[in-house]
């Protein structure tokens, strides 16, 4: 038996693995004051505040995927990032974690 110890990737399977934080659809767009009409634009947020946004089934994952980390930045400093800038984006205590979705387009 072949055992592979790389990263698989498949054409048809979606994934991500983040630190930060994830909201529903009507949380999101109270927190951040969107408009009701038109929702929450996670490509201008994404843009706005260089950080990534992911919308799987009515939630939306926000923070920083680890390929990002510095050349000159520990795990910690990293992670602490994350957590000011969430923390000012939306003005609350936020808890962040490791968050990862995956999902098969078959």
């Amino acid at each position: 038996m072949k055992i592979r110890l790389g990263f698989v990737s498949n054409s048809s399977s979606s994934s991500f693995c983040i630190y930060g934080c994830s909201f529903g659809r009507e949380e999101i767009q109270k927190l951040l004051n969107a408009d009701e009409e038109y929702g929450f634009d996670s490509y201008d947020f994404e843009k706005k505040y260089n950080i990534e946004c992911y919308d799987y089934e009515n939630e939306y994952y926000i923070g920083k995927s680890f390929t990002k980390i510095q050349d000159n930045q520990t795990g910690k400093q990293f992670k602490e990032e994350i957590e000011t800038k969430l923390k000012t984006i939306f003005g609350k205590d936020i808890k962040c974690s490791i968050l990862s979705e995956a999902w098969y387009n078959g």
